[in-house]
Formats: structure tokens, sequence, C-alpha cells
């Protein structure tokens, strides 16, 4: 069983006694320096949306927007809107504001990345997906939660002792909120990368919506 996951202010849990990442940044710049390799992460907190969060809280499983598409990097929020279609969702209601958020967020990740193309999923998750400490192999990932608990993050001192124990891990982890998005390298050129997880669901009967851009597989 894993340790306790911290839901201290960001800058107190990032510069864990267990060892920083090489730089956390709240603000634009420090999305630039994960960007470019010269930070491990950046996170930030989206603005306040509380009607979006009730309403996604409020639907069934079933009715929660899904999305996997490579797009280009200039998409607006038309591939959410429409995947919210599939579901009932019309663009006048709530799934607007989702739909907005998400095209903003893709289109400031490929700034970031200096990108064309964009590998978008937007995953509703009932099971233990990704409950195994790893890194991503990927050059660049972006991920937020919009429903249910966060990506759960080790801190660096620590990397090896989480990716060798996995269940027996019970060090501290940083729990990133609903609606902060996190951006990191992944370890396609190296050992680099931010080891974490997904949080373990199966036993609690929760569905998270989460959003995953990526630099497309090739």
């Amino acid at each position: 069983m894993s340790g306790p996951v911290v839901k201290a202010p960001l800058r107190r849990v990032l510069s864990h006694a267990c060892g920083p990442w090489t730089a956390a940044h709240e603000q634009a710049d420090g999305a630039a320096a994960a960007a470019s390799g010269e930070a491990d992460l950046a996170l930030w907190r989206l603005p306040p949306r509380p009607a979006l969060e009730r309403w996604l809280d409020a639907l069934p499983p079933e009715e929660l927007p899904r999305v996997h598409d490579e797009v280009p990097a200039d998409a607006d929020a038309a591939l959410i809107l429409a995947a919210c279609n599939t579901v009932g969702h019309e663009a006048g209601d709530t799934a607007g504001l989702l739909a907005g958020e998400i095209g903003q967020l893709v289109l400031r990740f490929a700034q970031l990345g200096g990108l064309r193309t964009i590998d978008l999923r937007l995953n509703a998750i009932d099971h233990d997906a990704c409950r195994l400490f790893h890194r991503d192999r990927v050059a660049l990932r972006l991920i937020t939660t919009y429903r249910g608990p966060g990506t759960q993050l080790v801190p660096p001192g620590l990397a090896a002792d989480a990716l060798r124990g996995q269940a027996r891990y019970e060090g501290p982890l940083h729990g990133v909120e609903r609606r902060t998005v996190a951006l990191f390298r992944g370890s396609a050129e190296g050992e680099a990368g931010v080891v974490h997880r997904s949080p373990p669901l199966r036993s609690l009967g929760i569905t998270r919506l989460v959003l995953c851009l990526s630099v497309p597989f090739r």
C-alpha cells in the first residue's frame, strides 16, 4: 500500500525534502521551461468553472464524452463538441465550456512543443488504468483531470523506490488536483521523466474524466 497523497500548496510539495524536481512553476514561464527540457514539470491551475464541474459530476458515466484522435495544432473545439454530441450534449449547453477550454489547451500545448499535430485523448476511466508507477515514453505530455481524483506524482528522490516497489511503495505521493494542468517531458529520449501513476479506482466506484495531450507517436 502506497503512502499518503499530499495536498499541500504546490510550492511546498514540489520542494519536498526527498528532492525537488529540477524546476516547477505555476506560471507560463514554467510551462515553457518544462517543454524545453529545462524543467521536469510545470503545474498551473485552470480558472474556476463551477458550472462545468457540477455538470460533469452529475453525468452518468456513459454520457461522458470520449475522444482519441490526432488533431491539427490549430484545431478548435469542434472535435470535443462532436464527442459531446454523440452522447447527447449540445454545443449551447455546458459542453461548450468544456470544448472551448480543451481547444485552448490544445493550442497552448502545440505552441509549447512546436507541434503541427497533437495526440488528443479524453478518457472516461473507471478501472485501474495505468495504476503502476511509470514514466511515459513520449517526448512531451499534458494531463489534466476534469472529474475524479488526479494523477499521482512521486518525488524525484523516491522515483527508483516507486518503480521498483510498485504496490509495496509506501512513500509520499503528490496528488494533482482536479483542474490543475501537469506538463512534463517523458522518457522518449532517455531515462528522465516524472514518475507517476493513475490513482487506483476499482474499489471506489468512481469514473474519472482525464484529458491527455501528447506529441504524436511515430
